[in-house]
């Protein structure tokens, strides 16, 4: 012992060098030869990794697509109702044609009252009205009473009508996904979606549909379901939102689900990130911008 300390004790005088310093020498040598060398075992694992993944993330989504399938259909923008006789046309015009100009004004719709036997089309770009303005038009037609005020009446009923339809729209959205009811208010975004399309896609059921792949997609990587369904079910609320609020659907959709009680940072970071507007902090808002381009590109 010693003798080995009297060794250390001249090499260190000879080469000037204390034990600390020796030693970072020794490390730093080692360190430059060995970097290299772990380099390239970190870019092997790194590719090794991405292949599997990829691997993985295929038969994920493959198990999704395969388990899922959901409506679709878009309307197109006129509908039909239908009159028991041509006589009817004469009556939904009225005198000088006040009955169709006082509806078109109620409804916002353009009515076209034409040869085609049997039908009268009721024309809007907004399905929301059309609908409104379809439904009263047959109620009208039913009882017989078609006049200005009676007009009035209608529509101002029918509107009441579609927007407890609407409520209902949204709540059976949200049953059939089966995630906790959220706001009254987000709802009612919800059910306006069945009247929205977007690329001849059903706005509604394309959101049932992102919501149920999100869940599925999530049971495969042990995430939390209910959570996942929430973000792909909420993804589009932004576009029931009207011309009033300024910014694109993403942005439009967090801050109604701000707004209205949607506390979860998933939920909000999902609804505004799922087309890469801003950096994607959570895996959910991964899961919902692959499964909003899976029913984009193959709806239902």
């Amino acid at each position: 012992d010693e003798l080995t300390a009297e060794a250390t004790r001249k090499l260190h005088e000879l080469s000037g060098l204390s034990r600390e310093e020796a030693e970072k020498r020794l490390m730093d040598r080692l360190e430059r030869e060995l970097s290299d060398e772990v380099a390239i075992k970190i870019q092997r694992h790194t590719e090794r990794i991405k292949a599997e993944s990829d691997q993985k993330a295929r038969e994920i989504l493959a198990i999704a697509i395969q388990r899922c399938a959901a409506d679709h259909t878009a309307d197109a923008t006129v509908s039909t109702v239908d009159i028991p006789s041509d006589d009817m046309k004469g009556r939904i015009i009225g005198r000088e044609g006040r009955n169709i100009r006082t509806f078109e004004k109620c409804t916002g719709v353009d009515v076209i009252v034409d040869d085609t036997p049997g039908v009268v089309i009721v024309s809007a770009f907004d399905n929301v009205r059309r609908e409104t303005a379809r439904i009263a038009l047959a109620k009208l037609i039913a009882d017989g009473r078609i006049h200005p005020t009676r007009i009035e009446e209608v529509v101002a009923e029918t509107e009441k009508e579609m927007e407890a339809h609407i409520l209902e729209l949204g709540t059976a959205a949200v049953r059939d996904v089966d995630v906790p009811l959220p706001h009254d208010k987000i709802l009612h975004l919800l059910g306006r979606l069945r009247f929205r399309t977007s690329y001849s896609q059903n706005v509604l059921a394309h959101s049932v549909e992102v919501a149920h792949l999100c869940g599925l997609m999530a049971a495969e990587l042990g995430l939390n379901v209910q959570l996942a369904k929430r973000c792909g079910l909420l993804h589009d609320v932004g576009k029931a939102a009207d011309h009033e609020m300024e910014g694109g659907h993403p942005k439009v959709g967090a801050e109604l689900s701000k707004r209205y009680g949607e506390t979860s940072p998933e939920v909000l970071h999902a609804i505004a990130g799922h087309h890469d507007d801003i950096t994607v902090d959570h895996i959910y808002t991964v899961l919902v911008a692959a499964a909003d381009a899976i029913s984009a590109s193959r709806p239902g």
